[in-house]
């Protein structure tokens, strides 16, 4: 293992200590105060989105654009999005030469499900209405994000909207039951999520729905009908198998799916533009996507 990658680790399991045992609202002062270390390298214009007038971040890419992105964060469902993913997003703009737009949707515990999956339907639905120009749109996300967008293609299926031309996942949390194998085989190796810190806030998420409702914990819908998808996932990571269970599950169904597993990543380590890994995963997600369009 690499000096680098070495190091971001023990960085992140110190920064991450006792992390799932904070409130929510330490958790999300924590997070400002991180913020703080991660200067913002993307241009960025804030707008509202949609009939439900959900706050967004848009990012424009250096050229002019080919593609549109609805880029859903992670955060467990109850924290907002970072500096971090919104330069991961403007990396993705610039190789990609796409429009990007960051929906800032409503947290649990205040606003449990369904708002976020509302919120996000509304938001693609406005921009499928203002593509006048007939770009692709792709969806992207991450952890909590990733499962999302897969909620967000059951409902693009059930309403039979137009779909987008590809969907990427960064180790996205799809199982909210956390009944997989690598939430206690892996759970001494990721230095970012701990099984009970994910237990309690799917229960603030999950609010009085069932954890095992396909739109809370995409792993138990058919996922039939899914776009072309590129997953990426580390191998340390406590939610590996979130992503080989989605996987083998639309390779079934008879869909393209393209999954990665990093070898010795963790949790979403393409934010951190230092690693080479997340500079190379970067690349990968944008050549999937342009091989879209």
């Amino acid at each position: 293992m690499d000096t680098r990658l070495s190091i971001y680790k023990a960085l992140l399991s110190m920064l991450f200590a006792g992390w799932g045992r904070l409130s929510v609202e330490e958790r999300r002062r924590r997070q400002r105060f991180y913020d703080h270390f991660s200067p913002n390298n993307s241009d960025f214009m804030e707008i509202v989105i949609g009939s439900r007038c959900v706050p967004a971040l848009h990012i424009l890419p250096d050229k002019p654009s080919t593609a549109k992105l609805l880029y859903l964060h992670g955060g467990a469902y109850v924290l907002g999005m970072t500096t971090n993913h919104i330069n991961l997003c403007g990396e993705i703009a610039n190789r990609t030469d796409c429009d990007v737009f960051i929906p800032k949707y409503h947290l649990a515990p205040e606003d449990p499900f369904p708002a976020a999956l509302h919120d996000v339907t509304d938001a693609y639905q406005a921009i499928l209405t203002g593509n006048t120009e007939n770009l692709p749109i792709i969806i992207g996300g991450d952890s909590a994000g990733g499962g999302l967008v897969l909620a967000l293609i059951q409902k693009i299926n059930k309403q039979k909207l137009q779909k987008p031309a590809c969907v990427f996942l960064l180790s996205p949390w799809t199982d909210l039951t956390l009944s997989s194998r690598t939430v206690q085989a892996n759970r001494k190796k990721d230095p970012v999520l701990t099984p009970q810190g994910l237990k309690e806030d799917a229960r603030r998420y999950a609010g009085h729905h069932s954890l095992q409702n396909p739109f809370v914990s995409p792993i138990f819908s058919s996922l039939k009908d899914s776009p072309p998808m590129l997953i990426h996932v580390g191998s340390e990571e406590i939610l590996l198998e979130d992503s080989i269970s989605v996987a083998e599950k639309i390779r079934i169904s008879g869909g393209r799916i393209c999954l990665k597993v990093w070898q010795n990543m963790f949790h979403v380590f393409q934010m951190f533009p230092m690693l080479p890994q997340a500079d190379e995963a970067i690349n990968e997600i944008a050549n999937f996507m342009t091989q879209q369009y």
